[in-house]
Order: structure tokens, then C-alpha cells, then sequence
């Protein structure tokens, strides 16, 4: 159900039809819906998630996601650790104050929220970066071309020569076909290629972009023109997926929502898998296991952008979603506020909710 279909049937209840002189707008319950939606989630536990992270090498800590609610599992480069208090990591690693490294036993979540961060003890000795570094081999090219000497770069992907001094160097790129061709330039800066042959070694360009810190890719297509692609070697939303730390397979030729990755063909026990972290597939980052973190946690349901969002919810839970909606809308400030019924709405709404909780947690069979 569209959150604009679930509103109508709220403003029944409350007797709203949103058009004339409206006392509760849609816009008013759309922001008590995303709040309810969230305490839903909190107070039923039900939403499981898990999610992998990187871990500072100096503090051993992980950041949680922006809808983390509480840790039930954690791993280490797929091993199981004990989640204990803050105050309890003493009896873990004596030294762990002091960032002794070694294989990680247990972990601490310290905060509460998005704002928590979940501490590994002790710090593992050896961390996974993200792809932060870039693993192209050059990031910067100086070219001579009939007694000027130009330096390459790119703005905002467009590429550009300036007249500069430096080590010159014609780097070869391949076309995907297997073409080389050598970069060069004319006397007066205008970059051209020139066909080599298909044994000559390739070299991998990174072009430091001069308005950001993006660093782009420099290819060509078969017939040698040349192409610049961003290459996102910050810690985000994966482009590419990065296997060995070393080699990135590019999602540009394949168009689609991506489910599910593996690597080495097995999907038992592959050395390198690829994880997606919603029913949308979107990867968080384009490695898994080695060097980082695995988090299992309680989370929340998809984010409600706008009034037809899904409610990604059993149709038996919206009697419950409504609920506590009235029990905000009673409570505004303003025309329509009725205390008694938003108190015992609310009252409701957490008795439903904590009913949900131990139902789920009941085991039975």
C-alpha cells in the first residue's frame, strides 16, 4: 500500500478530506508516518539487517548505518565475536586503551543510534582500506609534443593540456577489443593517439580531477579516441566491483538492479563475494570479508521519501502503523488536538507493538 493511499484512510478516521480547510494536512501525517514507521521498527525489532564495514586501523572502530537500532552479531573476517559492555573490555584485552593490535575477540558498541560506532578489541592487526587509495598507476602525465611540453589533466571529466615542466611520460592505454595506442600531443596541446602494437604493455592513467577529488580513468574505444570515466576510489557507493584489491570490473556495460554477486564461479564458498545491503541491491562497498567487519543488527524499514512510497509492511501491521499515527495526529498543536485520545492511542500502539516483539520471539516448534 502507497503511504497516500494509507492517509486516506486515516483522514477517514479523523474525519479529514484534506481539501477544505484542512485541519490535519497530508504533509503533517506523512512526518507522522516516518516517525511512526521508525518506532515500529524499534519497538518490534523485527526489521534484521546486516551490513559490512570497514574498521579504522588506529582505533579499531566501525561506523554503524544511519538506521542502526542495536548490534545481536558481529564478525571478523568471518569469525564469530562476543558482543560485551563498554566496561567490560578489560577482560578482553587489558591493553585495548592503549590500541594494542592482534586478531580481534570481541567487540563494544559505544554510542547509541547512527552516532554509535562499534569498537573492535583488539585492533585488528591488519585493516582493509575501501578502495580509498586509487590503484591506477599514474596521476599525473607530462607530454612533449614539438618543443612545448603540457601537462594532462581533467576538469570535471573534460580533458585539458597546460603548458608545465616534468618527467615526460607516453603511457599506453588498451580500447576493450585490446588495441594500444600511446598518448601524445601536438606543439600546440591537442592530444591525439597513436596505434601500437597489440603486445606493447598497457599502463592504467588516473587523471586527478582540478575541481574535485574525483580521479578519472583514461581509455579509448577501438578506434582510438579517447574516453575519460570517473574512477570512485573513495569509500561509497561501489561503481565497480574490486576484486584482489588490485582489479576493478566495471558496471558501465551492464545496465540493471544488481541482486547478487559471487566471485571464482561458487556461490558455497567463494574467496571474494560481493553482498548488497537492501532489496534494491545496492552494494556499500565492493569487498567483503578480509580485513573488515560484518554487522548484524536491528535496523529500520526503507526510508518514506514521499507520499507514494511503499509501506513495505504486511497488510496485519497497518492497523498497528495506524494507530500510532492518530495518536500523533490527536496530539498537534493545533484544531482537532484531543489529549485523551492521543494517550490512549499511543498506549495501544506500544501494547500491539510489544505483543508483535514477543510473538516473533516465541519459539514455536
Amino acid at each position: 500500500m502507497r503511504v497516500n493511499e494509507f492517509l486516506d484512510i486515516a483522514g477517514n478516521y479523523l474525519q479529514e478530506d484534506f481539501s477544505t480547510s484542512p485541519v490535519w494536512t497530508k504533509d503533517e501525517l506523512l512526518g507522522c508516518v516516518r516517525q511512526v514507521y521508525r518506532q515500529f521498527c524499534v519497538l518490534t525489532g523485527l526489521v534484521d539487517k546486516t551490513e559490512i564495514r570497514l574498521i579504522n586501523g588506529t582505533t579499531g572502530e566501525a561506523d554503524v548505518p544511519k538506521d542502526f537500532e542495536s548490534l545481536y552479531f558481529a564478525q571478523h573476517e568471518q569469525r564469530h565475536l562476543d558482543i560485551v559492555k563498554l566496561d567490560e573490555l578489560d577482560f578482553v584485552s587489558g591493553t585495548w586503551l592503549g590500541g594494542t593490535t592482534g586478531t580481534p575477540n570481541a567487540v563494544s558498541v559505544i554510542g547509541s543510534g547512527d552516532n554509535a560506532a562499534v569498537r573492535y578489541v583488539p585492533v585488528p592487526s591488519s585493516v582493509w582500506a575501501g578502495g580509498s587509495d586509487s590503484t591506477l598507476d599514474m596521476t599525473a602525465v607530462y607530454l612533449t609534443g614539438g618543443g612545448n611540453q603540457y601537462l594532462v589533466d581533467v576538469v570535471d571529466g573534460i580533458l585539458r593540456t597546460t603548458l608545465a615542466v616534468g618527467a615526460d611520460n607516453y603511457p599506453v592505454i588498451a580500447s576493450p577489443s585490446g588495441n594500444r595506442f600511446m598518448l601524445l600531443v601536438t606543439t600546440n596541446g591537442e592530444l591525439h593517439t597513436f596505434a601500437m602494437p597489440v603486445g606493447t604493455a598497457v599502463d592504467y592513467v588516473g587523471l586527478t580531477d582540478a575541481s574535485s577529488d574525483l580521479i578519472w580513468e583514461l581509455t579509448c574505444t577501438d578506434s582510438g579516441e579517447l574516453v575519460t570515466t570517473p574512477e570512485y576510489a573513495h569509500i561509497g557507493l561501489a561503481t565497480a566491483a574490486l576484486i584482489d584489491n588490485a582489479t576493478y570490473q566495471d558496471f558501465d556495460t551492464e545496465y540493471g538492479i544488481v541482486v547478487d554477486m559471487y566471485a571464482d564461479g561458487s556461490t558455497t564458498s567463494p574467496a571474494y563475494v560481493g553482498r548488497v545491503n537492501s532489496s534494491r541491491g545496492l552494494s556499500l562497498y565492493a569487498y567483503t570479508s578480509d580485513e573488515a567487519g560484518m554487522l548484524w543488527y536491528k535496523g529500520a524499514l526503507p526510508e518514506l521519501g514521499s507520499l507514494y512510497s511503499e509501506l513495505k509492511l504486511s497488510s496485519g501491521f497497518l492497523p498497528v502503523i495506524l494507530h500510532g499515527v492518530l495518536s500523533l495526529a490527536y496530539a498537534h498543536n493545533g484544531d482537532g488536538r484531543d489529549p485523551q485520545k492521543a494517550e490512549l492511542l499511543s498506549q495501544v500502539f506500544i501494547a500491539e507493538c510489544e505483543a508483535i516483539k514477543r510473538g516473533f520471539e516465541f519459539r514455536w516448534a
